[in-house]
């Protein structure tokens, strides 16, 4: 059934082979429901060639004024990467704290010796 209204709609057209042409001549002789619905689409073919498509004034300027610049887009995208990329650096960086590989001390130049220890090894130089 659905390569039989294949080609019916395909004769609205015109663009049929002398096969096809038989075969859907064949099939709408055998068949009024087929020739009925022949009917609904030749109808209908012929009620929608006659609409006008007509947009408002305005149109064009309500379509504009919807499409964005690619520079805006690029700008928001900007404050999410930096954001990200803040997130990602506040994390990694938590997790080599809470590890221990990675202290406050060694991230300020902090020692963890004693200041005494300092001073004798700046008076043996």
């Amino acid at each position: 059934m659905d390569k039989i209204r294949e080609i019916m709609l395909k004769s609205l057209e015109g663009d049929l082979s002398k096969e096809e042409k038989t075969f859907l001549d064949d099939k709408i002789k055998a068949s009024e429901g087929l020739r009925n619905e022949l009917k609904d689409y030749e109808t209908l073919r012929k009620g929608l060639a006659r609409l006008e498509y007509r947009f408002g004034d305005d149109f064009t300027g309500k379509l504009l004024g919807r499409i964005q610049n690619p520079s805006d887009l690029f700008g928001s995208f900007k404050r999410i990467a930096f954001a990200s990329a803040a997130a990602i650096a506040i994390l990694i960086g938590s997790v080599y704290l809470m590890d221990g590989s990675l202290s406050l001390d060694s991230l300020f130049g902090l020692h963890a010796y004693p200041i005494e220890e300092e001073f004798y090894s700046m008076l043996n130089f």
